[in-house]
């Protein structure tokens, strides 16, 4: 092994055939033996390198010759000084998987359409302007741009009918339409959070949805299932926004819900007759909540429960037999009768007993 830093990256000599090579933190490891000359790219190693990771080098260009990589089907050039992929990229024919995260690039290149087996392309952390309208023609399983300047969404996005994993969060798209997300069938995992988000299409067709990040943007409304049930979505995160209404249908949508983000949004009601059995953590801090539903603390699995900063005045007396709760929080709920005392210190009993934690209001102690 020997060590070296890479200012920009220059052509040089491999001997011997070499199927892996790995540079990470200005590290060169070669994985085939033997290699006899102090080297990083030459046509040899072209005819016969499937994987080469070139990561966290400070590489400010890539040469030319990486188009002669033919058989190169992982390429990570992540964490470095990128400004721009040269088109020679276009020709490595059997990429599957291309990184080219944390760089100043501004553009996706054209030639990344050529890639017809292409199935992970990751560009977040770049300065990326637009997601180029052919993104669609590729069958990709990962799209990763977070963190990013993109404020329109093409809607050949929606023609990404094997993605399984989404990532637009950190932009500054106002608008999820239903055409972005038209064959999204196979998709289980969505982040668009930190965006401007302000509508949104309907979420009822992606039945292999798991999980669902939508935080820190202006919605006004929950998303919208299209009375369908989403067996699979367990983790769904709305905090940070302007919801004011979550209703019935909203729940009985997700039979299989574990984790509920709700906090810091204008919500005033919670729902009676909320059916997620598996729900074990809904968090509900910082919202303008004034009464809760009896049979909220009956769900089975409820374990987390967060209700600080709201305008709580009583608590259902039904709280007394919950006891599975382990970690409740009713801080700032100043408005809090003293009739709910006994309930409160059942409840602190309750996170006691499973080793949790208890947050009591203010004004009771």
């Amino acid at each position: 092994m020997m060590e070296t830093a890479f200012p920009t990256l220059r052509p040089l000599k491999w001997m011997g055939c070499i199927t892996h090579t790995s540079i990470q933190e200005n590290k060169i490891d070669s994985t085939a033996t033997p290699y006899r000359a102090p080297s990083l790219l030459s046509e040899t190693m072209a005819r016969t390198c499937t994987e080469l990771i070139l990561k966290e080098c400070e590489i400010e260009e890539l040469p030319e010759l990486i188009g002669m990589y033919y058989l190169l089907r992982v390429l990570d050039v992540s964490e470095n000084k990128l400004t721009e992929l040269p088109p020679d990229v276009g020709s490595c024919w059997s990429l599957r998987v291309l990184d080219f995260s944390c760089n100043q690039i501004k553009v996706i290149p054209d030639e990344i359409q050529q890639l017809p087996y292409l199935e992970s392309l990751c560009c977040y952390g770049n300065r990326i302007l637009e997601i180029p309208e052919w993104i669609g023609n590729l069958p990709l399983q990962e799209f990763n741009a977070f963190n990013n300047n993109v404020v329109h969404l093409p809607l050949s996005l929606g023609k990404l009918s094997s993605a399984t994993s989404i990532n637009i969060a950190c932009n500054k798209c106002m608008q999820l339409s239903d055409n972005v997300m038209e064959k999204w069938d196979c998709l289980t995992k969505l982040n668009m959070y930190d965006c401007r988000l302000l509508k949104m299409g309907t979420f009822g067709h992606m039945l292999q949805l798991e999980q669902l990040r939508l935080f820190n943007n202006n919605l006004k409304t929950v998303p919208d299932f299209g009375g369908a049930k989403l067996p699979k979505l367990h983790l769904i995160e709305l905090n940070r926004n302007h919801i004011s209404e979550v209703p019935l249908s909203f729940f009985k949508s997700l039979p299989a819900l574990q984790k509920c983000i709700l906090n810091n949004n204008n919500i005033e009601k919670i729902p009676t007759g909320i059916d997620c059995p598996k729900l074990e953590r809904l968090i509900l801090g910082e919202n303008r909540i004034t009464e809760l539903p009896p049979d909220l603390p009956l769900l089975g699995e409820l374990k987390v429960l967060f209700l600080n900063g709201n305008q709580l005045q009583t608590i259902p007396e039904t709280f007394v037999r919950a006891k599975g709760l382990t970690r409740v929080n009713l801080a700032k709920n100043s408005k809090l009768s003293q009739t709910s005392m006994h309930i409160l210190v059942a409840i602190k009993k309750s996170c006691d007993a499973n080793k949790g934690q208890y947050w009591a209001p203010d004004t009771l102690g």
